[in-house]
């Protein structure tokens, strides 16, 4: 099947608006042409996290230009695509409206097919445009700022749900500690470099779930500790790395005892079928976190399955992943929409 799509030397265009970045790329088979992106953080960043309202509106102010940019550095015009696919959901509804209304659009006048696209179904592909070990079925763990999922990915549109977080997303609870600690949003990539250094059993934060025997996820109870052991304490600098280091460790341990309870269940689904499951894939903006890579890969080469992992500049959101997975659904036969609406809340699958 890939042989096939990489022959299709035609570009598809990707528009990626469901949260806090304005995206617009085309590719042409694994080959990017160019790939846009507008990060809002400098719009959020005071009011410590993403404002809907806020992200609308930066949309609608750069999507035209962006598309435009898009366009010309690719080397093509419009008429040059195939298909345009659009995030359709999940994610902020202002933010969605924007671009599938851009995207519809679009198509009307150049009468070119769109592909709505599920941004958790794009996060679960994105991998595929760069390894050739990402091949159906394979398991994945979505760490992102709105999800904490592991599924099974038998094929495109072809999805078994193991478990998922029953109440906040890891990347929600890695913001909230971060400005616990006085950073800035976006706090992920800062408890990552502070916690550089620090010596991860420095402070006792209980792992959520530990006793459990399921692929459930549980970050709720893991930010109150976190805020307990920083409210009742004055952290000097060492300390704070201190601390970084010790939340990523229980987070690492949370995420490594789940994923290898995936593992066995995997294998049950997998003895059902042909296909052996070899391979897990980790994906969303947590994705790019090293030492969250390193001690999952650790974890799984004990069950002597590999990790595989998308570049770290395509974890996190973007709209090539939204042009792959456009690409994907049509070498898999799937046919564009005529019409759709957006879905704030979009389960994988669905």
């Amino acid at each position: 099947m890939l042989r096939k799509m990489f022959q299709n030397n035609v570009p598809i265009i990707g528009i990626e608006t469901s949260c806090d970045e304005t995206a617009v790329a085309v590719i042409c088979g694994r080959s990017i042409l160019s790939n846009e992106i507008y990060s809002q953080t400098k719009e959020h960043e005071k009011f410590g996290g993403v404002v809907p309202e806020v992200a609308a509106r930066a949309h609608v102010t750069v999507l035209t230009d962006l598309f435009s940019i898009a366009i010309g550095k690719a080397g093509i015009r419009l008429r040059d695509a195939c298909a345009i696919g659009v995030t359709s959901g999940p994610g902020l509804v202002g933010g969605l409206l924007v671009g599938t209304m851009f995207a519809k659009g679009i198509a009307i006048g150049s009468c070119k097919p769109v592909y709505p696209i599920n941004h958790l179904e794009a996060h679960a592909l994105t991998v595929r445009m760069f390894d050739d070990r990402a091949k159906f079925p394979y398991l994945l763990l979505l760490i992102s700022g709105g999800h904490c999922q592991v599924i099974i990915v038998n094929g495109v549109g072809k999805y078994q749900m193991l478990g998922a977080t029953l109440d906040d997303s890891l990347g929600e609870c890695f913001d909230k500690v971060a400005r616990l600690l006085g950073f800035s949003y976006p706090g992920g990539p800062k408890i990552e470099k502070a916690a550089v250094g620090g010596d991860p059993f420095a402070f006792d934060i209980p792992e959520p779930l530990k006793g459990s025997k399921d692929c459930l996820f549980s970050f709720s109870g893991l930010k109150t500790a976190c805020a307990s052991i920083i409210q009742r304490s004055s952290l000097d600098e060492r300390q704070v790395k201190d601390f970084c280091a010790s939340f990523q460790r229980v987070v690492a341990d949370h995420l490594c005892r789940k994923i290898l309870v995936a593992v066995q269940k995997s294998e049950k689904f997998a003895g059902l079928s042909e296909n052996k499951i070899s391979c897990c894939v980790i994906a969303g903006g947590v994705a790019s976190n090293a030492y969250i890579r390193e001690r999952i890969n650790f974890a799984l080469s004990s069950v002597r399955y590999e990790l595989v992992v998308a570049p770290s500049e395509f974890c996190t959101d973007n709209a090539v992943m939204i042009a792959w997975a456009a690409l994907e659904r049509m070498e898999a036969g799937v046919a564009p929409a005529d019409s759709f609406s957006v879905h704030p809340r979009w389960p994988i699958g669905f």
